[in-house]
């Protein structure tokens, strides 16, 4: 882009095209009034087409085709460019907006995270890694308890308010290389990858019943303590299936509070 084309000045060829959204056509830079003939001679330009880049009705730039030889783009030429210009732009929309919705459709709405399609790639990749290499990952579900209670007496207003903070203590706690995710509902999962299992079982269990308490406090939710019931599963190679271990910590969360009731029962 030589610097003879100044896209801020009304004067400057560039800036023209911007203004007024149509394609112009610099025959000879020696003698034409819109250029900078120094910096133009220093690039060895000749001639010069732009057309504008007009996006949502506004001049957002200029595309630019130059030539070596005085005289070498018609009027013609113009219209061609402007064509490729109106391309460029529609392409360059679409793929802001591919991006947009791709990025949407992997996350959760409600809280931001990655949710289960994220994260049962993420299981393909570290079975995988585990089959192969021998890496093997733990898979933490968090389920709150009586979720569903706390929703129906103080609203879901509330209930919103618990899972994004529940999201945003998790978020903070995970490691680097950690895949955390909303599953559905009140369950998250946490895949931990490289980890020692005494150490990363021990951890994030002390960190998820803290997140718990902090939430509780900070929400004061009336006639309510929160809790959640965390299991894990272990990797162990190529036979695990992303659906198979998401499976068995829903069966292993399940026992959990089986257990947990039975023993208040008692």
């Amino acid at each position: 882009h030589p610097s003879g084309l100044p896209t801020g000045s009304d004067l400057s060829l560039a800036g023209q095209c911007v203004r007024l959204a149509i394609p112009l056509v610099c025959r000879d830079t020696e003698t034409d009034t819109r250029i900078d003939s120094e910096a133009c001679r220093q690039v060895g330009v000749r001639s010069i087409a732009v057309a504008p880049l007009v996006q949502a009705g506004q001049g957002v730039g200029v595309l630019k085709v130059v030539s070596g030889e005085p005289d070498h783009f018609s009027d013609a030429d113009g219209d061609v460019l402007e064509l490729m210009a109106t391309f460029i732009v529609s392409s360059l929309a679409n793929a802001v907006t591919f991006e947009r919705d791709a990025g949407r459709a992997l996350r959760d709405p409600l809280t931001g995270l990655p949710n289960r399609a994220v994260l049962n790639d993420r299981l393909s990749h570290g079975i995988y890694e585990a089959g192969r290499y021998g890496r093997h990952f733990g898979l933490f579900v968090i389920d709150i308890d009586r979720f569903s209670v706390i929703n129906d007496a103080l609203g879901y207003e509330w209930g919103d308010a618990v899972l994004r903070a529940v999201a945003q203590g998790l978020s903070d706690t995970v490691r680097a290389g950690d895949t955390l995710a909303r599953l559905d509902g009140d369950h998250f999962a946490i895949m931990a990858e490289n980890a020692d299992r005494a150490v990363v079982e021990d951890r994030l269990r002390g960190r998820i019943d803290a997140i718990m308490s902090a939430v509780d406090e900070d929400l004061a939710l009336e006639g309510f303590t929160l809790s959640a019931t965390t299991a894990v599963v272990w990797s162990s190679g190529y036979d695990d299936s992303p659906d198979g271990l998401l499976r068995a910590a829903g069966t292993a969360v399940t026992r959990l509070k089986h257990e947990s009731a039975d023993s208040a029962a008692s």
